[in-house]
């Protein structure tokens, strides 16, 4: 009967274990609410962020948001780029950067648009990474969605639903992190419409029944 070498069967089972959490399905981990469909926070000229807590440590892969943006005449039109950061927590402020990147896979789906131009869209896409979160803490997920810093009517929805600490609006971008220190920040806006894509995290713990 034939055997696998040794070296070469320690070499399949490392794969297969590095390969066991990809083959976990991405799925909705969080949703901080819907649009309200009336306002946002700059997201063109400026970076806004808000925050997020997860109950199971997961890993996340990807967001989708609601934002707004006005007719190409005007160019208030979105270019189509997404640049993301993840933060820790800073006193309920955003904290420092623990991932960040541009936007992947990225896909738009218009929801309306009136007949001057402006839209609302459902924009998803994927961080291009996988990005371990701990359960039960505090983090901000920081947008910006134009190459430059030049669109004024780019928005990251509102929504109605109420969670955690305030959100952010206003933020530059200094050193390649968001900075909501300046003459333009905001601390007590609304929370935007988002929701989180990944999988939670496999347990290495003993198994006691529940989960973690």
């Amino acid at each position: 009967m034939n055997k696998f070498p040794f070296p070469i069967l320690l070499t399949l089972v490392a794969g297969i274990c590095l390969a066991l959490p990809q083959l976990a399905k991405a799925q909705a981990l969080y949703d901080n609410g819907p649009s309200t469909h009336s306002g946002g926070s700059a997201i063109g000229h400026f970076i806004a962020a808000d925050d997020f807590v997860l109950g199971i440590a997961s890993v996340i892969t990807g967001a989708s948001i609601d934002m707004e943006d006005g007719p190409p005449s005007m160019n208030r039109r979105w270019d189509g780029t997404v640049q993301w950061w993840i933060l820790d927590d800073n006193a309920g402020t955003p904290g420092a950067v623990i991932a960040s990147g541009s936007g992947q896979n990225i896909i738009q789906s218009v929801r309306q648009e009136d007949s001057l131009g402006f839209r609302e869209i459902t924009v998803t896409f994927n961080f291009g990474q996988s990005i371990h979160i701990a359960r039960s803490k505090t983090f901000w997920l920081a947008l910006h969605f134009q190459a430059d810093f030049s669109r004024l009517s780019v928005f990251w929805d509102f929504t109605a639903t109420i969670k955690h600490n305030a959100a952010f609006s206003g933020g530059e971008l200094i050193d390649g992190a968001p900075n909501f220190n300046g003459v333009y920040s905001n601390s007590s806006a609304y929370d935007k419409a988002f929701r989180l894509f990944g999988y939670e995290e496999w347990s290495s713990e003993p198994y006691t029944g529940r989960r973690r």
